[in-house]
C-alpha cells in the first residue's frame, strides 16, 4: 500500500492540477483584472526576456467588462526598456550560450551587437554539445571493446572509430575554448 507521505503528495499535486486548470480556463491572454496590472512592468519584462510584444487587442473585452482598458503605450514604453537592456552583445552571449533562440526582436540599432554575442555563445553551445555526443559514443564503444562476444575485426573498428573520435574531441575542445576566449567581454 502506498505511504501516507506518498498519498498526501498525490493528493497535493491533484489539486494543484485542478487549480491551474480553472485557472487558465479563465485567463486571458493579459491581467483580466486590468486596473491593477502595470502595463508599464508588464512591457519591461517582456522585453528584458526578448519576447515578442503581447497582442493587447486580447485584453480588451476582459478589460473593458472591468472598466478598464490595456494601456498599449505604457507596455511600449516599458517593453523598450527591456529591449534596451536585452538587446546587447552580453545578453545576445547568455542567450546563446545556453542554447536559447532569438525572436528578432532588438531593434536595428542594437540588433547587431546583440547578434553578435548570440553567434558566439551559440558556437559555444553547439561546441560543447558535439564534445558531449563524442563523449559518449567513445563510451559506448568502450564498453562494446569489454563485451567478450566482440570479434576482434570488431574490436579493432571500434578501438579505430575511438582514435578518430579522440582527434574529432580535441579539435572541437580546442575550438571550444577558442570560441570560450572571444567570448570574454569586450572582445567581440
Amino acid at each position: 500500500a502506498p505511504s501516507m507521505s506518498r498519498r498526501v503528495t498525490v493528493a497535493v499535486c491533484c489539486l494543484l492540477g485542478a487549480v491551474l486548470t480553472i485557472a487558465a480556463g479563465c485567463a486571458t491572454p493579459l491581467d483580466p483584472e486590468c486596473p491593477r496590472t502595470d502595463w508599464l512592468e508588464l512591457g519591461r519584462a517582456d522585453g528584458l526576456a526578448g519576447r515578442a510584444p503581447r497582442p493587447l487587442s486580447g485584453g480588451k473585452a476582459a478589460c473593458a467588462e472591468r472598466g478598464s482598458q490595456p494601456d498599449g503605450a505604457a507596455y511600449a514604453r516599458g517593453r523598450a526598456e527591456g529591449l534596451n537592456a536585452f538587446c546587447t552583445p552580453a545578453r545576445g552571449l547568455e542567450v546563446g550560450r545556453s542554447g536559447g533562440g532569438y525572436d528578432q526582436v532588438c531593434p536595428p540599432a542594437q540588433e547587431a551587437g546583440f547578434l553578435k554575442g548570440y553567434r558566439v555563445g551559440r558556437r559555444i553551445f553547439e561546441t560543447r554539445i558535439r564534445i558531449d555526443e563524442v563523449r559518449a559514443e567513445m563510451r559506448a564503444n568502450a564498453k562494446l571493446l569489454e563485451k567478450p562476444d566482440s570479434t576482434e575485426p570488431r574490436k579493432g573498428e571500434l578501438m579505430e572509430r575511438n582514435k578518430r573520435l579522440a582527434r574529432e574531441l580535441a579539435r572541437h575542445e580546442a575550438m571550444l575554448v577558442l570560441h570560450e576566449n572571444i567570448a570574454i567581454p569586450g572582445s567581440y
